[in-house]
């Protein structure tokens, strides 16, 4: 963002922005931006027991895969297409 606003470019009126993250690190930031939030503790707890299954099952068993659901935060650093 820093990089955008050096190059003269305003967020949202040229440039949308959407970040991924918890709220915790994005407080700060001007405009405040539209997140993807994602629960750190739930996201954890689904990588612990994929482990542990792992760990005490059969090692040949395929990769299981496991989705976490986002929250969409909207904030100001989006806006519609330029027509």
């Amino acid at each position: 963002m820093r990089c955008l606003c050096k190059a003269g470019l305003e967020i949202p009126r040229d440039l949308s922005v959407i970040s991924i993250g918890t709220p915790e690190t994005l407080e700060l930031i001007y405009p405040p931006l539209t997140t993807l939030r994602f629960n750190i503790e739930c996201a954890a707890e689904a990588a612990a027991h994929l482990m542990l299954d792992r760990l005490e099952g059969d090692a040949t068993m395929p990769p299981r895969q496991v989705i976490v659901p986002l929250d969409l935060v909207l904030g100001e650093s989006c806006a519609a297409a330029a027509v």
